[in-house]
């Protein structure tokens, strides 16, 4: 049986647990929360902060098949970065990917570049879709139904037209060269529109 490590445990661990157990994988979480949302969903946890101790996650790449983290805590990740070549077994991450999508301004000039269309940026009337432009997924964004609410607005703030509609997540497989989607999922968000469900 294969085994894969994710580091998080919350929902998108959770995502991600399921899917493995559904391909008969045996899953290991690392988390540095004692009681991590998914701890249920897991067949062995690993309590502990990986920027803090990462030789104890260099000992558990010797017993898996694979690593995948599932946060974006950026301090995590930068210090993935940093220890990937001591691992023993791959890190299925993409650092290059992951620093576009978390630049939001980065990420829509790509989509540009390549003709994906995107919502109108600094759009004439509202409602408009606000967010920062380097944050995690949905943290600090907000819908404006009105001008006087862009007052006093961050200028580093990106503004775009609000498209009505469904959140979509796309999950990508990839090796460098050749590329599949391998799931589509409807993401559902709260009042703050952060992902409570998918």
């Amino acid at each position: 049986m294969r085994t894969i490590c994710i580091i998080g445990g919350k929902l998108q661990g959770f995502e991600v647990a399921y899917l493995a157990h559904k391909a008969g994988m045996k899953v290991v979480l690392v988390d540095r929360r004692e009681k991590p949302l998914i701890l249920s969903a897991v067949d062995d946890f690993h309590c502990f902060d990986v920027i803090r101790e990462p030789d104890r996650l260099v000992a558990i790449s010797e017993n898996v098949d694979a690593i995948i983290p599932v946060n974006e805590n950026m301090e995590t990740i930068e210090s993935l970065k940093k220890i990937k070549d001591r691992l023993a077994c791959p890190l299925l991450f993409d650092f290059d990917a992951y620093h576009i999508s978390m630049d939001k301004k980065r990420s829509k000039d790509f989509f540009y570049s390549i003709d994906v269309p995107t919502p109108a940026d600094n759009p004439t009337s509202p409602p408009y879709f606000v967010k920062p432009p380097c944050e995690s997924s949905s943290v600090g964004t907000s819908i404006i139904y009105n001008n006087r609410e862009l007052d006093g607005l961050d200028p580093d703030m990106l503004v775009e037209e609000y498209v009505e509609g469904d959140v979509i997540s796309l999950e990508l497989v990839g090796d460098g060269e050749n590329f599949a989607v391998a799931k589509e999922t409807k993401v559902h968000v709260d009042e703050t529109y952060d992902c409570h469900m998918v």
